[in-house]
């Protein structure tokens, strides 16, 4: 029995902490997306709008000048998706 309640409270604790955890990290993201959203023109003509922390007083331009390869791009465009599969399985694992 004993054994039971202490397991419960580890679980219990890990839960708290994996809590504390996931809402820093949706927190960081909804500021970032608020706060950092810029767009880009790609050589194509695309326009791209992402958000990631970078140095706004450095392009005060509407379509920011700074560059991203097509992996950076790829990982910042994949990062919403990424943090709602993190929510979903963190919600399934309780």
């Amino acid at each position: 029995m004993f054994i039971l309640k202490k397991r419960e409270t580890n679980n219990s604790f890990c839960i708290k902490i994996g809590s504390i955890a996931l809402v820093l990290i949706i927190g960081y993201h909804i500021f970032n997306q608020i706060a950092c959203q810029h767009s880009h023109i790609l050589p194509d003509g695309t326009v791209i709008t992402h958000s990631h922390p970078y140095n706004k007083s450095d392009d005060t331009e509407p379509l920011k000048k700074h560059h991203h390869s097509n992996l950076e791009l790829f990982v910042i465009g994949q990062s919403t998706l990424l943090l709602q599969v993190l929510f979903l399985v963190y919600i399934f694992l309780i």
